[in-house]
C-alpha cells in the first residue's frame, strides 16, 4: 500500500501490510484496479457540494447559537446537513525551515476529520501539529472552542482550507464569540485564505483516485516497508560515481525495514483455530511437542532417546513431562499449535505404539516405536517443503 515516509523522508514509499481485523493500521482499497493506500495519506477527490445554498454568496450575519458547541448539534439546531458546515480548528506546528512554532488555522467540511499527516506533508512542518486546547483557543480568537471561525480572530493566523470547501461561498462559521455564529461568510472577502490542499482523511466509501471503484477500509499489520530516497542522502555524503562520460553523478539510493515481531503476530492472526495456534513450519518456535502422559524408566529413557535423534537432525522438540492430566496437555498442546504432536502413554507404549497427530488437520496415526523418529523426520521435511 502507499505510505507515509515520515521522518526517513523520500518518496515512492510503500508498505508491505498482512490483513488482519487487529491489525493497528487503517488501509483503503479500491473495489476495483490495484489502488491501495493508508488512510494516513490516502489521497481524497474533491466533491462537488450538494447544497446549493454554499455556493451563492450573500451577506454576513450573525445569529444566536445558544450552548452550541459542536458540528453535530450544530447540524440539529440549524437542520442542515454537517457537510454544508465549516469546521474551524486550530494548531501549533513547527517549519523544517524557519524552526520556530506558529499558530494555524484549518477549515473543513463538517462531516470530515482532518488528517495531520497530510497538514504536515503539506506545510512542509517538522512533525505532526499540535491541536491547541481550550485555553489556548479562547487566547488567540477571544471565544471558546465551538463558537470559533476565521473572522476577526484577536491573533491573526495563517488559514489553510480543505479542497472541497474551496467553492463554499456561503460560510456558516463561529463568530468569535460565545454562543454565536456567522453565516455567508466568505473565503477571500472576509477572511484571508494562505493555501488550499487536501488535509482530509479519506473514509471508506469516497471515489478511488485512480480509476474506477470506490474505497473499501480494511485493517492491516505493517510488515515490511520499503523507501525510495533519491539523492537526498548521497549528495549529502557525497556518495558518486562516474558514468559512461566520466561525469560524477551522486547515487541513487533506497532502504527498507522489516517487522519481524509483527510477522510473528501477523503469521498468528492469520493462521490458528478456536483452540489455538497453527503454526507455520517456517515461523514455528517448536516442530515436535511430545506429551509425555505416563513414567517410567523405560518410556523415560525412550523419550530422550527419540528427542535426541530428533535434535540431531535439527527438528526443535518441545517435551511436556509435567505430572499433569491428559485433556489439559493435549489443551495446551493445541493452544501452543506446533505442526506435530507425539502422544506417549503407558497402553500404547506397552503395544508398542505411540500416537502422531498433525496439529493443523488433526489427522492421527499409531506409529510403531521403532519407525516413528524416521516417520517424524520425512513429515517435517514434507511440512517445510
Amino acid at each position: 500500500v502507499k505510505a507515509d515516509s515520515g521522518a526517513i523522508g523520500g518518496s515512492l514509499t510503500e508498505e508491505f501490510q498482512i490483513l488482519a481485523d487487529i491489525g493497528e493500521d487503517l488501509l483503503l482499497v479500491s473495489s476495483e484496479g490495484d489502488f491501495a493506500a493508508n488512510i494516513e495519506i490516502c489521497p481524497r477527490l474533491k466533491v462537488t457540494p450538494k447544497d446549493e445554498e454554499v455556493l451563492k454568496s450573500t451577506s454576513v450575519k450573525e445569529f444566536d447559537t445558544p450552548n452550541i458547541k459542536t458540528i453535530e448539534a450544530l447540524s440539529k439546531f440549524l437542520n442542515k446537513e454537517s457537510s454544508s458546515l465549516v469546521k474551524t480548528m486550530f494548531f501549533e506546528g513547527e517549519n523544517t525551515t524557519e524552526k520556530k512554532p506558529f499558530h494555524f488555522t484549518v477549515l473543513l467540511r463538517g462531516c470530515d476529520e482532518v488528517n495531520l499527516i497530510k497538514i504536515k506533508n503539506c506545510l512542509g512542518l517538522k512533525e505532526e501539529p499540535r491541536l491547541l486546547d481550550e485555553k489556548e483557543v479562547l487566547s488567540l480568537t477571544g471565544a471558546s472552542p465551538g463558537s470559533c471561525g476565521p473572522v476577526n480572530t484577536k491573533e491573526k493566523t495563517p488559514v489553510y482550507m480543505d479542497h472541497n470547501i474551496e467553492d463554499y461561498k456561503s460560510m456558516i462559521v463561529g463568530a468569535n464569540t460565545d454562543h454565536k455564529h456567522l453565516s455567508g461568510v466568505q473565503p477571500g472577502r472576509d477572511f484571508e485564505v494562505e493555501g488550499i490542499y487536501d488535509i482530509t482523511l479519506a473514509q471508506g466509501g469516497d471515489q478511488s483516485p485512480q480509476g474506477p471503484g470506490t474505497l473499501e477500509q480494511i485493517r492491516g499489520i505493517e510488515a515490511g516497508h520499503i523507501f525510495y530516497l533519491g539523492t537526498k542522502y548521497s549528495e549529502a555524503m557525497k556518495a558518486q560515481f562516474l558514468n559512461e562520460q566520466g561525469k560524477a553523478n551522486s547515487f541513487h539510493m533506497g532502504c527498507y525495514g522489516l517487522g519481524v515481531s509483527r510477522t510473528i503476530q501477523a503469521a498468528i492472526e492469520q493462521s490458528h483455530d478456536e483452540n489455538g495456534i497453527l503454526w507455520p513450519s517456517s515461523l514455528t518456535p517448536f516442530d515436535v511437542h511430545i506429551c509425555q502422559l505416563d513414567f517410567n524408566e523405560e518410556m523415560n529413557n525412550f523419550v530422550e532417546s527419540l528427542s535426541a535423534k530428533l535434535e540431531s537432525k535439527n527438528i526443535e522438540v518441545f517435551l511436556d513431562d509435567r505430572k499433569e492430566r491428559p485433556g489439559v496437555k493435549f489443551k495446551d498442546a493445541d493452544l501452543l499449535g506446533f505442526p506435530v504432536r507425539v502422544v506417549l502413554g503407558k497402553r500404547g507404549f506397552s503395544s508398542g505404539v505411540v500416537e502422531v497427530t498433525l496439529r493443523n488437520v488433526g489427522e492421527k496415526n499409531e506409529i510403531k516405536i521403532e519407525e516413528v523418529s524416521d516417520y517424524l523426520f520425512k513429515m517435517m521435511m514434507e511440512l517445510k517443503n
